[in-house]
C-alpha cells in the first residue's frame, strides 16, 4: 500500500480512538 494511504488510515483511526475515548 502506498504511505500516503497508510498515513491516512492512520490519521482516520486516531481521530476514531478519541471519538470512542470520550
Amino acid at each position: 500500500m502506498c504511505q500516503d494511504c497508510d498515513d491516512f488510515y492512520e490519521r482516520r483511526a486516531r481521530e476514531y480512538m478519541e471519538l470512542a475515548m470520550e
